[in-house]
Order: C-alpha cells, then structure tokens, then sequence
C-alpha cells in the first residue's frame, strides 16, 4: 500500500517527470476515435450509474462491466460517497417536486381552451421529450435500480481508497493552481475520485493486470476534466507518468457504442467458427 501511495503522490506532486508537452500535442491530434474495449481499464463515474442503471439503450454496457470485461473494472470509491451525496439526493428531493408540476402542467394543458391548438401541442411534445430522456431518472425508482446494479457490480469492480491524509494538502495545492480535475467545483471531490482511480489503477498494475490503456466513463463535460470529449492533457500525462498508458474519456453513450462493437465482433467470430465447422463437416 505503502509502495502504491507514493508512486501516486509523486506524480501529482510531480517529483517525477510529467511529459505534459506530449500529452498536449496528443490532445490536438486528430486520429479517429478508437473505441476497442480488448486491454483497457476501465473506470465509471458516479455521474453515470442513474443513466446507466434505468434506460434499456444501456443495459448491455452493465452486462458487459459485470460478466463479459475480463480486465481491470474500477470504481473510485469517492464515487460511491458522491453517488450518495449527490444523485442520490437529488432523486429523492427532486422527484416528488418535479413529477407533481408536471402532472399538474399537464392536466392544466388539457384543460386550456382549443384556441390555444398548436402551442399546447408543442409543449404537450416537449413534456413527453423530458419523460422520454429524463423521466427514468427522476422515478421513485432511480434509486433502486442503481443500487441493484452496483450490487452486480460489488464481485467485479474494485473499489479503491487513497489515503486522504496523504493528499490533504496536495488537494488544496491544485485547487489554487488550477490543477485539474475538480477546479471547477467549490470542494475536492473530484479530486479524490481521481486520486482513487489512480491508486487502484496502480494498485492493479503492481498486481500483475495489463492493460493498454485506461478509459474513464463519465457524463461530466466540465473543462476540468475534458473539451469536446478530449481528456484535459494533464490528466492523460499523470496516467501516462504513473501507469505508462494512454487515457481517454468516454460518455456513457460512447463506452455503450464501444460494447456494442464489442459484440459484433464476438458474433462474427462465433458466425466464422460455424461456417468453418460446416465446411470440416462435408
């Protein structure tokens, strides 16, 4: 653990060299976007479990993460702690709020004169567009379906801790310099989320995984951690530095893309296996 904490801490304090330069030049390159899944770490966000958990466009990507991906599969754990803090809590204080004025809108619509015709048409769309994208979200049962699927998560994915008094003053270090992530949010905890993937992407490594890259699952589109779905250069130099691989950044849209090709590959492969059985058989 020991071995762990001050391989982390001495890249973020940069006692060790940071090839910032490189990773900036890498930010502006303009290669297609490579989403193969095969040697990859993989790290989700909190941001991303409610998505993830209640619309079926992604259920896939939650059968992948919990039987199929057979690398690392990591959760910081300052995600599960913002996960409580603030999804969660935004479920159950928004829910009942905004799907009691919203119903009350939309029986207000029905009541509104005919006169009114295609403006109440319009916004009877817009009210089922947001049921449609949100409604899953804001559900009594966002919750639930969350916690379900992290429990199918709990044999799989690691969970790591860093050492909080280790990185204390290193937390307020970055804040005042702007050192991303987390500059842009009034307290540390995207900080931590970074520093506890990165101690348990360590912690991998020196247990024997291998992995060619590092991909980081999130809906946050702040500039602290990315632009326009690039990774901030720092970020991709600290992994770089401390693991030796790329780093990228997903949405959660992106990461299900990137499983769905997955799939196909495996199907086309079982498809090829089949014709070749077939043809050894005649």
């Amino acid at each position: 653990m020991a071995e762990v904490t001050e391989a982390v801490a001495a890249v973020l304090w940069r006692t060790v060299e940071l090839d910032s330069v490189s990773a900036l030049i890498g930010a502006f390159a303009h290669d297609g976007p490579d989403r193969a899944l095969s040697n990859s770490a993989i790290v989700i966000d909190s941001n991303v479990f409610l998505n993830m958990s209640g619309k079926r466009e992604f259920a896939d990507s939650v059968d992948y993460l919990e039987s199929s991906h057979d690398n690392v599969f990591l959760i910081p754990g300052q995600s599960i702690q913002e996960f409580w803090n603030n999804q969660l809590n935004a479920v159950h204080t928004v829910t009942v709020s905004l799907k009691r004025k919203i119903d009350e809108f939309a029986e207000a619509l029905a009541d509104i004169d005919d006169e009114f015709g295609e403006n109440i048409a319009e916004m009877k769309r817009l009210l089922e567009s947001l049921n449609e994208r949100r409604g899953h979200i804001y559900s009594p049962e966002a919750a639930d379906r969350s916690v379900r699927m992290i429990e199918r998560f709990k044999a799989r994915a690691m969970v790591p801790y860093a050492d909080r008094s280790v990185f204390s003053a290193l937390a307020k270090h970055r804040k005042i310099t702007k050192t991303p992530p987390g500059f842009k949010d009034p307290g540390d905890g995207d900080f931590y989320v970074w520093v506890d993937a990165l101690h348990g992407l360590y912690s991998a490594k020196v247990a024997g995984s291998e992995f060619d890259r590092v991909v980081f699952v999130t809906d946050d589109k702040k500039a602290d951690w990315s632009r326009h779905g690039t990774a901030h250069p720092i970020l991709a130099a600290e992994v770089m530095s401390l693991l030796g691989v790329p780093f990228v950044i997903w949405s959660l849209k992106q990461f299900q893309e990137a499983v769905n090709a997955a799939q196909n590959l495996v199907q086309a492969a079982e498809v090829d296996r089949g014709d070749a059985n077939a043809a050894s058989a005649e």
